[in-house]
């Protein structure tokens, strides 16, 4: 069986399977699907199973149980006030004027597509607030607001 085969037969059982077992939205259900196909296909010569659909459901529960002790490790590391949403990029230059303007029209553009919590947490810091002040505004936790942070950068980095 090729790996596009694969996919047309088993997409809708597959997105079936994550709504009802680890998803709590449409679109976390879809980001999941579309993160198990990516690790299948990449894994896809390497296969030990003719079971093509057995196979497939190990592998979004893999990806779930990763998004979520990546939710838990920011929950367990929320104490801090400081937001970084991307360490990575710290070597990088400023963007100029007209290219900042841009970018962060693009992503008020993206920011409709995540949940109401991840929404406000990311305006909030758009809006230059720390965690702490996000959190005291939206009348909830730290923690939810880091995890809600957190959340929205690995939905928003799906969309980039």
């Amino acid at each position: 069986m090729t790996f596009d085969h694969a996919y047309r037969s088993y997409r809708a059982r597959l997105a079936h399977y994550i709504r009802r077992r680890c998803a709590q939205t449409p679109l976390e259900a879809e980001d999941v699907l579309q993160e198990t196909f990516l690790q299948a296909w990449r894994a896809w010569s390497n296969r030990t199973t003719d079971n093509v659909l057995a196979w497939l459901t190990g592998v979004a529960r893999r990806v779930f149980a990763h998004l979520l002790r990546e939710a838990n490790r920011v929950k367990r590391g929320a104490g801090s006030d400081h937001v970084s949403w991307a360490e990575e990029d710290d070597q990088r230059a400023a963007p100029a004027p007209q290219e900042a303007a841009v970018l962060l029209d693009q992503l008020r553009q993206r920011a409709v597509t995540l949940g109401p919590a991840q929404r406000a947490a990311v305006l909030g810091v758009m809006n230059d607030l720390t965690v702490s002040e996000i959190a005291e505004r939206g009348a909830v936790s730290i923690q939810s607001v880091s995890a809600a942070l957190k959340l929205a950068r690995l939905r928003l980095t799906h969309f980039a």
